[in-house]
């Protein structure tokens, strides 16, 4: 079965409501989900002292539960300020009607928290971090991938979909580049670049999978227009003959094509 034609409705996760919100990103079918690659990345591998965050950037730290308030300010806003404190200093976490999150928060323990430092009234103040238990590794041992997104869609959401699709796929995805090109260029398997191009575990398999995308994608465009210039020379007529477009693609390979390929 080829994966075009593997419907969003099976792949784990995906409801009518889910599957309505991808469909605004153009995604429609399995292959669309897998080609829907991040558009960033968070380094979440190095973890950082309280006493060296600054404003505006997005941190992971180690620290444990001090205290933990709710307020709530009105019907529809729950305000939640938890204290936590590494051997450096003390920082406020705070969470917005996420009330079942900050319940699993228990004083004394100690969790890893991911989000964007602000200063405010002379404090430092993290808001609506994800965390985990410390003794976890789920976010803070990888590169967690940041897709575009609609109405209806979170980060959280889309990885979790796209775990799932890569899940699915894996046992449909087919090589597609011979073995002899593949070891000619260096370049990694079709099922390690997709599942390292959406959950790369560090620098190194992120550049393998994007090489060989890259390498994929301008090889195929390549096949593409050299079968219209052939076909065109069978006909009269005018013929299609610019490959100025190709040509600015195959100069950001980070490799020589040969000169069959671009001849």
């Amino acid at each position: 079965m080829e994966l075009w034609d593997i419907s969003l409705n099976k792949i784990k996760g995906i409801s009518e409501k889910r599957e309505r919100c991808l469909n605004k990103l153009g995604i429609l079918s399995l292959s669309d989900m897998l080609s829907f690659y991040p558009k960033s990345y968070e380094n979440r591998t190095v973890l950082k002292k309280i006493n060296t965050l600054t404003n505006g950037e997005s941190v992971s730290i180690r620290a444990k539960v001090l205290s933990v308030g709710k307020r709530q300010i009105n019907k529809k806003l729950v305000v939640a300020n938890i204290l936590v404190s590494d051997d450096t200093g003390v920082v406020r976490l705070v969470f917005f009607n996420r009330e079942y999150a900050v319940s699993s928060l228990k004083e004394g323990e100690e969790y890893t928290f991911f989000g964007t430092v602000s200063f405010e009234y002379g404090s430092l103040v993290i808001k609506q971090p994800e965390f985990e238990k410390s003794t976890n590794t789920t976010f803070s041992d990888t590169l967690l991938p940041c897709y575009s997104l609609t109405q209806g869609l979170t980060q959280n959401i889309m990885r979790i979909i796209m775990k799932n699709a890569l899940e699915y796929a894996s046992l449909y995805i087919e090589e597609t580049l011979p073995f002899e090109l593949r070891q000619k260029y260096s370049l990694c398997e079709k099922l390690y670049a997709l599942k390292n191009i959406h959950f790369p575990k560090n620098e190194n398999s992120l550049k393998s999978a994007s090489e060989r995308i890259a390498f994929e994608e301008i090889f195929y465009l390549i096949l593409g227009l050299r079968t219209i210039k052939d076909r065109q020379k069978l006909k009269s007529g005018p013929y299609f003959s610019n490959y100025k477009i190709a040509e600015e693609l195959a100069e950001k390979l980070p490799f020589e094509l040969t000169d069959a390929q671009k001849n």
